[in-house]
């Protein structure tokens, strides 16, 4: 399986904050960490943890960072023979991380916002050879598109996780095989907030409308729904301590992709999603929380051991 990601590379810096400042106000932090990070990046070592070969495009600075981000995916065996480096500094995000887990970031996107259509072009028979392309918007929405584009010549299957969301996101890029929206950026994109099946049907009927071939929709703890051209589906998410929900998102989403390529299952492909994504979670970090393969089995062997459980004491 040779999945291509196309995206963002940033150096995570982490402080852990209780609580976050107001205007004007300075609290006491968390040391600080380091930790390599960027939707594009995240993801590309998400899906190779989880058995794919995947090869990364992104631009770097020719810095202290941009050599790190590269060594850090190397590790995990992604190739980044393609990555290019700018004359602009690597990507930062500054991620503060509040005690229930949840987080707060921003990005200075540095040379992933100099990724240009030219870049792409210079990379245009990795994704026409790939079995499917993934990408963000953390890269110039001319680059996605122009991506897009390649693929759909070539009939490669694209997903798009279009965040950060932007309204005007369909008359950017026009059409997409897989879009894979969180319940805030489905909300930006359509007007249709989602809390139960019923408006996650109108949500992904929007989308559909809009460009998006099918829809895998994310809401967070509660789990996931897809929307194909075999109706809905839902799969609930696993109940975990949250930690940090730094790229958990990510996790999921590389997740479905690599078990829908494997096994051409959607059923197969969010339980694995889920399961990903609810590990994340459990740890600090970016990279460093992404699960490998034998993480999410052994997660899903104790979850079926559990499900089987409560059947039992359901039926007696």
């Amino acid at each position: 399986m040779n999945l291509v990601v196309v995206g963002s590379l940033n150096m995570d810096i982490l402080i852990p904050t209780d609580p976050y400042p107001g205007p004007g106000e300075t609290v006491m932090g968390g040391d600080i960490q380091y930790v390599p990070g960027g939707k594009g990046a995240n993801q590309a070592v998400a899906a190779a943890r989880l058995g794919a070969h995947v090869t990364m495009l992104g631009m770097v600075g020719a810095d202290g960072y941009g050599k790190q981000l590269k060594k850090m995916l190397e590790h995990d065996h992604v190739d980044t023979e393609l990555i290019q480096t700018s004359d602009k500094s690597s990507g930062v995000a500054f991620v503060h991380i509040e005690k229930d887990g949840e987080n707060r970031i921003i990005v200075s996107p540095g040379a992933n916002y100099a990724y240009g259509v030219e870049n792409v072009l210079k990379c245009k028979n990795m994704i026409e050879r790939a079995d499917a392309v993934l990408v963000q918007l953390e890269i110039p929405i001319e680059t996605v598109k122009a991506v897009l584009d390649i693929a759909a010549v070539a009939g490669v299957p694209t997903f798009l996780d279009p965040a950060p969301a932007r309204a005007d996101l369909f008359e950017q890029i026009g059409h997409v095989d897989w879009i894979v929206p969180n319940e805030s950026e489905v909300e930006l994109l359509t007007g249709q907030p989602v809390y139960d099946i019923k408006t996650a049907r109108l949500a992904a009927a929007k989308l559909q409308q809009l460009g998006a071939r099918r829809v895998l929709l994310k809401v967070g703890s509660y789990g996931a729904y897809v929307s194909d051209e075999n109706g809905m589906s839902f799969q609930p998410g696993f109940q975990v301590v949250p930690v940090d929900t730094t790229a958990a998102g990510d996790a999921f989403c590389a997740a479905f992709v690599v078990d829908y390529l494997r096994y051409n299952s959607v059923h197969s492909a969010l339980r694995v999603a889920c399961a990903a994504g609810a590990l994340t979670v459990t740890k600090q970090g970016a990279q460093p929380s992404l699960p490998y393969a034998e993480d999410v089995t052994a997660f899903l062997d104790v979850a079926i051991e559990v499900e089987g459980l409560a059947q039992q004491s359901e039926s007696s």
